[in-house]
């Protein structure tokens, strides 16, 4: 990531003072809905993260390729009520992510459901 500031913002050694801000690159990929973590502490009956998968190009089936959360409550909410359905039907999502490491992506979130993809154009890749 990069440090951003204001030009007139003052440094304060070891912490970000006001006019700074963190940059982070982010990347996005689709996956299927395959399952979902039940949710813990205060998320508990609910979600705690999506299971999602991609097609790997050589077989054409589903791999597992991680869990997201960092969904709003709302929507933790909705995606408890239809979980279910969800997986039954492939729903594909998408996924913001900071990279890519050995065996998964580096920080993934839930970002938003994708009712315009099918499931069965959703190939492995990484960015």
């Amino acid at each position: 990531g990069s440090m951003v500031k204001a030009l007139d913002a003052p440094y304060a050694s070891g912490r970000r003072g006001h006019g700074w801000r963190k940059l982070k690159a982010t990347h996005t990929v689709e996956g299927v809905v395959v399952g979902f973590k039940p949710g813990e502490n205060g998320f508990a009956g609910m979600i705690g993260a999506v299971v999602f998968a991609q097609r790997d190009p050589a077989t054409g089936r589903l791999v597992e390729r991680g869990r997201c959360s960092g969904m709003d409550l709302r929507t933790r909410i909705w995606l408890t009520e239809n979980a279910d359905r969800l997986v039954a039907e492939r729903a594909v999502i998408e996924v913001r992510h900071m990279g890519v490491l050995a065996g998964g992506l580096r920080h993934p979130q839930y970002r938003r459901l994708r009712p315009d993809r099918d499931a069965a154009s959703v190939y492995h890749h990484d960015a």
